[in-house]
């Protein structure tokens, strides 16, 4: 049931909110004060088309939004989570699970229309599709939900009391599809044996490669942390190149110098200059035997660095000839490739098993829909009853009212030919066809209302009475 409405900018009204009851709520209004704009707005949530004089003057765009509140049993919760709409549920005040459903439109003043449901964009055809069946609009000349052929079929079912048995047919029809799908997928890649040595191929590389998380982490720590040393040890070994070069070395230098002071004059001059000098020396000295032991101290092997970069390199190479970011994906990729060789390798066990379970679920699903079907005349039969009784009422006796049942129209198709598959299981799949075939979403039929309203005229949809 619709809960509240919210209209801003739309027509004659500046904005205004409506909070509805449970019971029966009237609005009551004279002749100008927007009884109808109201009436408008509801239909622009059913998904009416929209232009852009329906914007008021002095405004930008036109704001109508509708909170309903939807069961969590109800069949238009499960066609949410289909179109992947978020809908969070919780108990409502009597401990039923419920959700609400925010419905918006938008219509610009350049005539430019937007729908959300749930804050998400929606397509005005997903919108009718999932608004009709929660509200009609009955004004002058108009009477949406009953003259549309394709709420008939949720009419009858709304009276079938075990409501389970919808349910349960709707879920061994997603368990049929599913299994088809899986078929068909199976079936072409079973199909494409020419692919197999460019699989095997590729296959093979990793394999004998053999990438391991734990593997990938080690050499990785290791690489950057004798990267890291074999900078260190390059840095040291060019200072001890400037330092240590014999005759010419800082530290020769320095002792020359000290040595050509012992002519200088001042005597308390030359001693403290030739102090300075001898210190400095022996600072260099200290240093050139620092910078060896540190060098003796880096247990460094150059070939094993250089293997693992090597490995690292060949990581990196793999990760862009299968166009992967990260080792687990590398994996990930490796796994696959083992399914799909082994799905070509054991086509015809994997064909076979697939085909069994396609028509196990048709089987199932085609219970469940005769049990369905069932349940519907039923309810048809009781609907008529009840229409017959009321028309008599009317003074309408010899009309007639009856539903019109209409088996699913179109065949499933194969994603290859199966003259290739062994006989076995185009056996199989013949029966797993002809059942596909007789079912669609709604069951073994689709329901139509037809009524003749005079005797001798022949039965014909409601929208053409």
């Amino acid at each position: 049931m619709i809960q509240s409405l919210y209209v801003k900018g739309l027509a004659i009204i500046d904005e205004m909110s409506i909070d509805f009851s449970s019971g029966f709520n009237v609005i009551t209004g004279e002749t100008g004060a927007g009884k109808s704009i109201i009436i408008k707005a509801l239909s622009l949530l059913l998904g009416d088309k929209s232009s852009s004089d329906v914007v008021r003057t002095g405004f930008d765009q036109a704001i109508v939004s509708g909170v309903f509140v939807l069961s969590s049993e109800d069949d238009l919760f499960v066609k949410l989570c289909e179109l992947g709409i978020d809908c969070e549920v919780a108990p409502n005040q009597k401990g039923k699970k419920v959700c609400e459903l925010i419905v918006r439109r938008v219509i610009e003043k350049s005539g430019r229309s937007k729908s959300f449901v749930n804050d998400q964009p929606i397509t005005l055809g997903k919108i009718r599709s999932l608004i009709e069946p929660l509200m009609d609009v009955f004004a002058q000349h108009d009477s949406r939900g009953l003259l549309s052929s394709k709420n008939h079929q949720g009419l009858i079912d709304s009276f079938i009391s075990d409501k389970k048995i919808k349910k349960s047919y709707a879920e061994s029809y997603r368990v049929m599809q599913l299994s088809w799908q899986k078929f068909n997928s199976l079936l072409t890649e079973s199909m494409n044996e020419e692919e197999l040595d460019y699989l095997q191929y590729r296959l093979q590389a990793l394999t004998d490669f053999a990438p391991e998380v734990e593997d990938f982490s080690k050499v990785s720590s290791i690489v950057g942390e004798q990267k890291d040393q074999l900078k260190k040890v390059d840095v040291l070994k060019q200072v001890l190149s400037e330092l240590d070069v014999g005759r010419n070395s800082p530290n020769q230098k320095l002792q020359n110098a000290s040595k050509r002071l012992s002519h200088y004059p001042d005597e308390e001059l030359r001693d403290q200059y030739k102090s300075q000098l001898d210190s400095c020396a022996q600072q260099v000295d200290e240093l050139i035997y620092k910078f060896n032991s540190d060098l003796r101290r880096f247990d460094f092997d150059v070939n094993a660095y250089e293997a693992k970069q090597s490995r690292i390199a060949q990581y990196q190479s793999l990760f862009r000839k299968f166009s992967v970011n990260d080792i687990e994906s590398l994996l990930s990729k490796k796994e696959e490739l083992e399914q799909k060789v082994a799905g070509i390798e054991n086509r015809d066990a994997l064909v076979l098993e697939s085909a069994q379970r396609l028509l196990k679920s048709v089987k199932d699903a085609t219970k469940q829909a005769k049990n369905l079907q069932k349940a519907r005349k039923k309810s048809s039969d009781y609907i008529k009853t009840e229409v017959a009784v009321e028309l008599a009422q009317l003074a309408m006796p010899n009309c007639r009212f009856e539903t019109k049942w209409s088996a699913p129209v179109g065949q499933a198709e194969y994603a290859t030919s199966i003259e290739v598959l062994d006989d076995g299981v185009k056996d199989i799949l013949k029966e797993a066809l002809a059942g596909f075939s007789a079912l669609d979403s709604n069951g073994l039929s689709s329901a139509v209302f037809l009524i003749s309203a005079n005797p001798g005229e022949e039965l014909r949809p409601l929208h053409k009475v």
